[in-house]
């Protein structure tokens, strides 16, 4: 690092992550674009979504304990992993799927973006996360966000708190996690997700741009 003309962090938290006896080194955050494409739903008939390809390190046992507590009568789904994967990694550890879970194993780029925006809350119950791009993007879909303090260089935590420290889990645990549903599936989102556009401005593709023309490239001395 110290070598380095100039460190392109992916995001604010990654930046903050820097060593600081690289510090010396220019440090520009340079943000991964987040868009959602395609036409926006009139109809958010989708409660929560989840994602959960990696059932440890995305806490689905956290998840599942605490939709179990908030999630009679509402619909739940849970992208990246199919009903018996999920089986087979819950039953060891006692934990039991509720009735009104959904499974999408495999989501291609549009459907993932059509489901966002279907949705009224995205839930994360991560143990890490390595930058948040899904929590980014359910933000610029018009979901309202509710996280648990994932460790990691998670770039959309700071935002969920400012946005709505209720939908923040104080810890990861599913008794944190399920208070912060329970207040964001009693809330109303609409002013919610505006705010979250203007936080996202700094993530659109043209300021990123943006910085890369003015910032990046003058400091690598190019033209």
């Amino acid at each position: 690092m110290r070598g380095a003309a100039v460190l392109l962090p992916w995001g604010q938290a990654a930046a903050a992550a820097v060593p600081a006896e690289a510090r010396a080194t220019p440090v520009i955050p340079l943000h991964v674009p987040v868009e959602v494409g395609g036409p926006r739903s009139s109809v958010r008939d989708i409660d929560a979504l989840a994602y959960a390809g990696y059932p440890e390190k995305r806490g689905l046992d956290v998840l599942m304990q605490a939709w179990s507590s908030v999630g009679e009568g509402r619909r739940l789904v849970v992208a990246g992993i199919a009903r018996d994967r999920a089986d087979d990694w819950l039953r060891p550890r006692g934990i039991a799927v509720p009735a009104t879970v959904e499974w999408r194993p495999l989501l291609g780029r549009d459907e993932w973006a059509a489901t966002l925006t279907r949705t009224q809350v995205f839930v994360n119950a991560s143990r890490r996360e390595d930058h948040g791009l899904s929590q980014l993007e359910a933000l610029a879909a018009g979901c309202m966000l509710v996280t648990v303090p994932s460790a990691g260089p998670y770039e959309a935590l700071p935002i969920a708190r400012r946005l709505e420290p209720r939908f923040v889990a104080d810890t990861g645990t599913a008794e944190g996690l399920a208070a912060a549903l329970r207040a964001a599936l009693s809330a109303d989102g609409a002013d919610y997700a505006g705010r979250a556009q203007r936080e996202l401005e700094p993530y659109r593709r043209e300021n990123v741009q943006r910085v890369f023309e003015q910032q990046v490239l003058p400091a690598l001395a190019i033209r």
